[in-house]
């Protein structure tokens, strides 16, 4: 329903320019080539997304293998979560 309100309006706006003579007359469109140039933005585009395949290399490589280190570092957390009773019975496990 918007786009069909849109598409309306649009053409109530082209009709009352057309109608005051405020729409110019197409002018001579002539094809340029396209070239393109290295400027100091292509450079800077470069430079970045190398620096970024760079640190996220690094990245990469430590997390793989912090996460190998914590899974072998990780304390046991069910004592954290045993009832105060089977805590006090075995508080010698986990001395």
């Amino acid at each position: 329903m918007i786009f069909v309100a849109a598409v309306v309006s649009g053409l109530a706006v082209y009709v009352v320019f057309a109608g005051l003579g405020l729409i110019p007359p197409h002018a001579g469109t002539q094809i340029a080539e396209i070239a393109i140039e290295l400027d100091y933005k292509g450079v800077l585009n470069v430079l970045a997304t190398g620096l970024f395949a760079f640190l996220y290399y690094l990245h990469r490589d430590s997390t793989m293998e912090s996460e190998t280190a914590a899974a072998r570092d990780r304390p046991r957390t069910d004592r954290y979560w045993r009832s105060p009773s089977s805590r006090r019975e075995n508080e010698d496990v986990y001395r």
